[in-house]
């Protein structure tokens, strides 16, 4: 079996991408549309189009939130590279008090900010009412779903941090009970050794017996929005194992999906794990 310690021996450096060439809009255009009502429930067992791959990350994310048990009365949430979006924190937000929401652009954290601070937006009040139709197993009243948006606003705070030199750039908690990334670190660059290297910082901010939630893209060199390739590792379901066990780990549950849409990515991979130490 392979092992992942020591890959990295000095400071990885960070792609030059993240400088400044990523573009929020066209990237919650390209990967997130608006969900039609009558797409939920459709579970499409291997997803054709983005839409289809979305709504198997909202079951999942709704199957993990059953399977968590708070441990603590207050429970802190942190969510590393949370990008533009806030489809992960739906279901995940009913077991938290409070959401430390990062990410390392600038850009994408004003997209947050945005959501936060002003009136309600027509692409996640689609993926609420997805989200909590796969909670309950019924739709939701508009009025249910205005109120998960508004708790889930008023959980969220921002914070920029830079994962790969495990630097928060505004005061934030050291240790959170719960710890959610969403295609973020295989997306830093196309190196195995930053990936893990990455992953080894998350894992220092999951507290005794916290989770760990993550979904990553399944042996993607690149990923595309609008027509423009950018870098990501190819990793699968072994890297995943292999490095969790590497990182102490346990109760690790792996699975993963295929995806036969036009995207350069051959699947999505789903973890929850434990962290014992």
């Amino acid at each position: 079996m392979k092992a992942f310690r020591n890959w990295v021996t000095q400071r990885p450096k960070l792609n030059p991408y993240l400088a400044g060439n990523f573009r929020p809009e066209e990237y919650l255009e390209t990967y997130y549309p608006v969900l039609p009502e009558s797409s939920v429930f459709g579970d499409a067992e291997t997803p054709k189009s983005v839409s289809e791959e979305n709504l198997a990350l909202l079951r999942f994310y709704a199957k993990t939130q059953t399977e968590l048990q708070p441990t603590r009365e207050r429970l802190c949430m942190l969510e590393v590279g949370g990008g533009p979006t806030i489809y992960q924190l739906i279901s995940l937000s009913k077991l938290v008090n409070r959401i430390c929401f990062t990410d390392f652009l600038r850009s994408n954290l004003r997209s947050v900010e945005n959501w936060v601070r002003t009136g309600s937006d027509t692409r996640w009040l689609s993926y609420i009412r997805a989200a909590m139709q796969y909670e309950h197993g019924k739709p939701p009243t508009k009025k249910e779903v205005l109120l998960r948006e508004k708790e889930l606003k008023r959980k969220v705070s921002l914070v920029r941090y830079d994962v790969v030199r495990d630097h928060f750039f505004a005061p934030a908690p050291e240790k959170y009970d719960l710890v959610s990334s969403s295609f973020c670190i295989e997306c830093i660059s196309q190196s195995k050794a930053i990936w893990f290297h990455a992953l080894k910082n998350i894992s220092k901010k999951i507290a005794v017996r916290g989770s760990l939630v993550m979904t990553a893209l399944r042996m993607a060199s690149t990923y595309t929005i609008q027509g423009r390739n950018l870098p990501s590792t190819p990793i699968d379901e072994e890297d995943v194992l292999v490095a969790l066990l590497d990182l102490g780990f346990s109760n690790i549950q792996i699975s993963s999906q295929d995806c036969l849409g036009e995207n350069k990515y051959s699947g999505m991979i789903y973890v929850l794990a434990r962290k014992d130490s």
